[in-house]
């Protein structure tokens, strides 16, 4: 199995991030991705809280797969517009009713950048049945128009809770969650390419597929976030019939710091806003690209990345990164005896002179010494053979030999006359240890038992007499067929006489 290379993420406090790699066109990029939190309540600032951390796969309702979504992955490498998406129910603000309006609106100054209201039914039998009063409606695509052979909700139902404001049937379904990456909406963006590419440790991404990456329903897309904007909920709250906040003054900040190169900075912008009224929380998260040089720049780079709230100083962490490798030593000499050994010519023999091995100074090493590390002996059952060295895959010519080529060459003749003298004068040598007592003898093993056999006769002891002849048998028919009592006896014996 192969392991996916990625890319180095150094966190920051308040945020969740991830770095997500891509190419487009041949033109490598990294995106790198900040995601913040904060409380869901009125008041003129909005309060920060533990980030949600960044998704990168989707969220079932009650992890249940063959469900609708609740959440989208966080990992597009970009998008085109933001995404506004909400997960919760809607809400009675007092007793149960039968019917009220949901709405979820996004302002500018003012002006809508999405003002949208959905009209939730209680339960009803049929279409025309009186509807059962409701304190709390779930706004999912099970609730919503749709079923078997609805290409744009297979979820839904053929009596929905959740409808648009309109009376009728919709080509859209009715809602505010995000839309899987598995439904007809959003595949079909991707005009014929295979969602592989997407999934690679370097995604690639071809042209025409932008829509793709965009989560909400097309009438929940709007231009990027901005601080100061203005979001507003109705019946979307428990006890609380509608709000009215402000986005944080809140921007999104990542660094980068490549190999050899110094720091630099990339501005994120907001493009997705997802809103949990079941935790009363909700989530900004930014997103921006910066192009690389090279698959070695992407993996070996450091980023980090951060929320700017209010204009509160960031801490940034230290953005070490490996330096390019230096270029490899030069190849070493081999290594061996720094100094000439010269032997003497022969001199004639002398007694008790011996001849001499003159040894020069020793010139210093040159060259880089590896050390390997040492490795672990191989326990073998058997002693290991020495390995035998390779063997020339063509004969060696020996000169003078009967099938050489070529005549033996004349060998000089060296004669080498003295005598070396060993002295163990002053050397402890061991004595040899006592050889261990022989082991003591095993017992010896026990007789085998004799069967005793009938004793045979002797020469010299009388023998029995020999017995007197029988009487010839008789000759009548009826003696002849007469059986004998012991064969009587075996063929009647079990019946009687």
């Amino acid at each position: 199995m192969t392991t996916m290379r990625t890319c180095l993420l150094v966190p920051t406090a308040g945020v969740s991030a991830a770095v997500v790699p891509w190419r487009r066109d041949g033109q490598l990029a990294a995106t790198v991705i900040v995601k913040a939190t904060f409380a869901l309540e009125g008041g003129p600032n909005a309060r920060p809280l533990a980030p949600v951390e960044v998704r990168k796969a989707e969220v079932y309702h009650r992890n249940n797969p063959s469900r609708s979504i609740r959440e989208a992955d966080d990992l597009a490498p970009f998008k085109r517009r933001a995404d506004v998406v909400f997960a919760g129910s809607a809400r009675s603000p007092g007793p149960p009713v039968e019917e009220l309006a949901a709405r979820l609106a996004l302002l500018r100054g003012g002006k809508p950048l999405l003002d949208k209201t959905l009209r939730v039914l209680g339960d009803r039998d049929s279409e025309h049945a009186a509807l059962r009063p409701f304190t709390e409606m779930p706004i999912v695509f099970e609730r919503a128009r749709g079923g078997f052979g609805f290409q744009e909700n297979p979820l839904g139902a053929q009596l929905p809770n959740v409808l648009p404001p309109t009376h009728g049937a919709a080509a859209r379904p009715a809602g505010l969650a995000p839309l899987s990456w598995t439904w007809a909406a959003r595949r079909n963006a991707l005009n014929g390419a295979s969602r592989k590419l997407l999934e690679q440790e370097i995604a690639e991404i071809t042209a025409g597929i932008d829509d793709y990456f965009q989560c909400a329903l097309p009438d929940q897309r709007t231009p990027f976030l901005e601080p100061d904007d203005e979001l507003v909920l109705e019946h979307l709250l428990e006890g609380q019939p509608k709000l009215a906040l402000r986005l944080p003054r809140a921007r999104g900040l990542a660094i980068a710091r490549l190999p050899g190169e110094t720091i630099s900075s990339i501005e994120l912008v907001a493009n997705t806003l997802f809103i949990d009224s079941d935790a009363r929380t909700f989530s900004i998260t930014f997103r921006s690209a910066r192009p690389m040089p090279s698959e070695q720049a992407l993996f070996g780079a450091r980023f980090s990345g951060a929320v700017e709230v209010d204009g509160a100083p960031v801490h940034w962490p230290e953005l070490a990164v490996p330096q390019p490798l230096a270029p490899p030593p030069p190849p070493s000499q081999p290594l061996g005896l720094g100094g000439t050994v010269i032997m003497a010519e022969p001199q004639p023999a002398q007694p008790g002179v011996s001849q001499t091995v003159v040894i020069e100074e020793p010139r210093p090493l040159i060259g880089t010494m590896i050390i390997e590390e040492p490795r672990a002996p191989v326990s073998l059952p058997f002693a290991g053979a020495a390995p035998s060295p390779a063997r020339s895959s063509e004969p060696r010519s020996i000169p003078g030999a009967p099938w050489a080529s070529m005549p033996a060459a004349d060998l000089p003749s060296h004669s080498f006359a003295g005598t070396v003298e060993l002295s163990l004068e002053g050397v402890d040598v061991p004595a040899p240890a006592p050889p261990p007592p022989p082991p003591p003898a095993p017992p010896p093993p026990p007789a085998p038992a004799v069967k005793p056999t009938a004793a045979k006769w002797r020469k010299d002891e009388p023998k029995e007499p020999a017995a007197a002849p029988r009487a010839p048998a008789p000759t009548n028919a009826a003696a002849a067929r007469a059986p004998s009592p012991a064969v009587k006896k075996s063929i009647y014996g079990k019946f009687g006489k």
